[in-house]
């Protein structure tokens, strides 16, 4: 199926259905969920709403979701296809938890089980190959395309990551101090955290952080002065803002060479003696734990990035010029980081678009535009964004 064009949500299966439908969206704050009905036109939503958030494993979302069909007046039984997306699944087999904790709710449903990235692609491109850059309190990228699904850890420092809006925040805090003792150059940050957090100066602020009086989420918070900081020219911020930029490009352009790959074989063409690569370049092969663990393919600071140069290495499959990228997460809601990550996608022959709908409309697309189970015993049926490329 390509990609779509544009953000409407459409109903490609007109096949009747059998039973309600459920999409998920398990987030940590929150969970929604849309309960589809099936008929001549295909499937035309019911009800949803919205319960207490799911981070916490299998049994916090069977608990939220239970609370929100509840509410609804729907009864598990009559559900015959659940599409889930929950937070914090960011290894191969951490789906499968879920999945069996939501088939015991779900005794006659079909049960397909993601990561939240995932509804963010579907949300913005369908079914159609896409890439999925998520920037919000963290990074995440996820990309389909005809190698199936590639998708990436997404735990922060553990795997490799930099960049989200927490990270950027816990900079703020870094530059000022430096800033406030001389360690570093002077920034407007330092009076723009100090005023943002009501600290008297960055010690002060040091202790509220241990002591806990400043939380680690009104931290995460400063990434958006960060971007204010940025936007008015204050040089510290704006290389924070920039290096954010090529850690996204970089970490999209790792999915992307997964899930476009034509031969395996090829993503080593990089390691030949006799590659060309531009300068500032930063080479790294594919198949290192490093690029597993989701090292950028570029160094952080370069200005590679944001000038022009290519961010991956010869041998690196281009995608088909316009492919969709979808771009989600507060800290895309700066236009300097947007811009920056934008042009650098377009390199790689992405278009970006910022994401329309909610999550969980991703999921309510991908139950209309997926084929029918055949059989109400489905669990082996696979929803397909299932198929993964390894990781």
């Amino acid at each position: 199926m390509g990609a779509a064009k544009g953000s409407t949500l459409t109903n490609t299966h007109h096949a009747p259905e059998v039973g309600l439908s459920v999409a998920i969206d398990g987030g940590n704050s929150k969970t929604e969920v849309v309960v589809l009905q099936g008929g001549p036109e295909g499937l035309i939503e019911r009800s949803r709403g919205i319960g207490p958030g799911s981070g916490a494993g299998p049994q916090a979302v069977v608990a939220a979701v239970t609370v929100v069909l509840r509410d609804l007046g729907i009864a598990p039984a009559d559900v015959t296809r659940v599409s889930a997306a929950v937070a914090g699944l960011d290894f191969p087999g951490d789906e499968d938890g879920h999945r069996a904790a939501l088939a015991e709710l779900f005794r006659r449903a079909a049960v397909d089980v993601v990561g939240d990235a995932v509804a963010v692609l579907d949300a913005g491109a369908g079914l159609g190959h896409a890439v999925a850059v998520v920037c919000g309190a963290g990074l995440n990228a996820v990309a389909r395309g005809p190698h199936g699904l590639a998708t990436v850890p997404a735990l922060g420092w553990p795997s490799g990551d930099w960049g989200g809006g927490d990270e950027l925040g816990r900079e703020a805090v870094r530059a000022a101090a430096r800033a406030e003792d001389g360690r570093g150059p002077t920034t407007s940050l330092l009076p723009l955290v100090l005023a943002e957090t009501r600290a008297a100066d960055t010690v002060a602020l040091a202790r509220a952080i241990r002591d806990g009086s400043v939380s680690m989420r009104q931290v995460g918070s400063l990434a958006s002065v960060v971007a204010r900081a940025a936007a008015e020219g204050d040089a510290v911020a704006s290389d924070l803002i920039a290096r954010a930029a090529a850690e996204a490009v970089a970490l999209a352009s790792v999915v992307a060479r997964r899930a476009w790959a034509a031969d395996p074989a090829s993503a080593e063409d990089a390691d030949a003696p006799d590659a060309v690569v531009p300068p500032g370049t930063s080479v790294v092969p594919p198949r290192t734990a490093a690029v597993l663990a989701c090292t950028p393919v570029v160094p952080p600071r370069t200005a590679a990035v944001l000038a022009g140069t290519p961010v991956v290495p010869p041998g690196t499959p281009v995608v088909p010029p316009g492919t969709p990228a979808v771009l989600a997460g507060g800290t895309f809601s700066d236009p300097g980081f947007r811009d920056a990550v934008s042009a650098g996608l377009r390199r790689l022959g992405f278009d970006p678009r910022p994401l329309e709908f909610r999550p969980v409309d991703g999921l309510v697309r991908a139950l209309r535009e997926a084929p029918t189970p055949a059989s109400p015993d489905a669990h082996n049926h696979p929803h397909p964004n299932q198929e993964r490329t390894p990781r």
